[in-house]
């Protein structure tokens, strides 16, 4: 019979939990920081690159949020479900 070994399983759900919240702050700041450089260019002309490079940061943001909170909703589902089970022994 194979053991299943649920505590090492939620160990690394809980470092993949952390590393989404992560990625949600970090593109938090980096969807701020473009914003800025789209308004500042009603003031000032910057190079079109600039301008689409910040809409393109923006975009690739977006997509990194959306992933991380669907990470973030089965990590924490997870998590929660394998500590209720910690001492749960199961083999297969």
């Amino acid at each position: 019979m194979k053991k299943l070994n649920l505590k090492s399983k939620i160990i690394i759900w809980v470092f993949l939990l952390l590393l989404a919240l992560s990625l949600l702050i970090v593109c938090s700041i980096i969807i701020s920081n473009s914003q800025y450089i789209i308004k500042l260019n009603n003031y000032v002309k910057l190079e079109p690159t600039i301008f689409v490079k910040a809409k393109a940061e923006i975009a690739l943001s977006i997509g990194l949020i959306f992933f991380s909170l669907i990470i973030i909703g089965m990590g924490s589902y997870i998590v929660y479900a394998g500590i209720k089970s910690w001492n749960y022994r199961a083999t297969i």
